[in-house]
């Protein structure tokens, strides 16, 4: 998936109604859910601690659902009835897939964005239902072949018989 990710198209809806709750329940995930944290630290006593990556290890350093998309990463505008649009993502990969599935239940139904990586990977993530779920891009080249010189005959003869239709209307 790379390091450094961005999203291509990225059109995630959350309700301005659910936007609250949204935060809540990632409070409370952030809370009962050690063993998906990938950041952490460990001390010479055997002490550790654990967040999600590039996170705050307290949610609750979050007044608002705003804040959090922020600190999460995404580039979003909020609408004038106050809903969330995020909009886009390009910064460091961390845990924004976990994290957006735990709130799948307050994103609007196709909702989706499509991602890539450093390294060409592909993904897309897709709401529907309550749930996120994930898929693979998969590039594939045509069979056909032409050179630059055929294109542009082509789009000659195209923009000729153009021409020729106005001509005739007028």
């Amino acid at each position: 998936m790379g390091y450094y990710v961005n999203t291509g198209y990225c059109n995630i809806v959350v309700k301005a109604a659910d936007a609250e709750a949204a935060l809540a329940k990632l409070i409370k995930f952030n809370d009962e859910n050690d063993e998906l944290k990938r950041g952490g630290s460990y001390g010479p006593e055997g002490e550790n601690e654990r967040w999600f990556s590039w996170m705050p290890k307290d949610f609750r350093d979050f007044k608002t659902f705003g804040e959090f998309l922020g600190g999460l990463g995404f580039n979003f505008e909020v609408l004038e009835n106050g809903d969330f649009v995020l909009n886009h993502y390009s910064d460091k990969t961390g845990q924004e897939d976990i994290l957006m599935e735990a709130i799948a239940e307050f994103v609007v139904n196709g909702s989706f964005a499509e991602w890539h990586g450093e390294d060409g990977e592909r993904w897309r993530w897709d709401f529907a239902d309550g749930r996120m779920t994930m898929r693979d891009g998969v590039l594939s080249w045509s069979e056909e072949t032409y050179t630059p010189s055929e294109v542009q005959k082509e789009l000659t003869l195209e923009l000729e018989a153009i021409r020729k239709m106005i001509g005739e209307v007028k």
